[in-house]
């Protein structure tokens, strides 16, 4: 895909959300875009390098959670709650990683 059509799309997904007066639109959209993050990541990692790894998985989830208790439980807005969220998932992949580069010899 060329560089001027995928400046077009990210236009366009930033600009349609502000002429979308319904609601469910716009969080179908938010999740629709959400879930293709997630399957890019996978992409990435199976599709292009054919590791099958969950390790993008559980960081995404456990972002997301911060999240939600972030925002839910204590009150925190969106944009703070999504840098929170974004270094609680940095911190526990360095905990993953210091225990995966431990490991010597190949495994896969």
């Amino acid at each position: 895909m060329g560089q001027a059509l995928m400046g077009i799309i990210i236009a366009v997904m930033i600009i349609v959300p502000f002429f979308v007066q319904d609601e469910q639109w716009v969080n179908l959209v938010s999740l629709i875009l959400i879930w293709a993050l997630f399957a890019i990541g996978f992409d990435l990692v199976f599709g292009v390098t054919g590791m099958l790894s969950f390790g993008h998985a559980a960081l995404f989830g456990a972002g997301g959670y911060a999240l939600t208790i972030l925002t839910l439980s204590y009150g925190v807005g969106f944009i703070p709650g999504l840098f929170a969220a974004a270094i609680v998932g940095a911190v526990l992949a360095y905990l993953m990683g210091l225990f995966a580069l431990r490991v010597s010899g190949l495994f896969f």
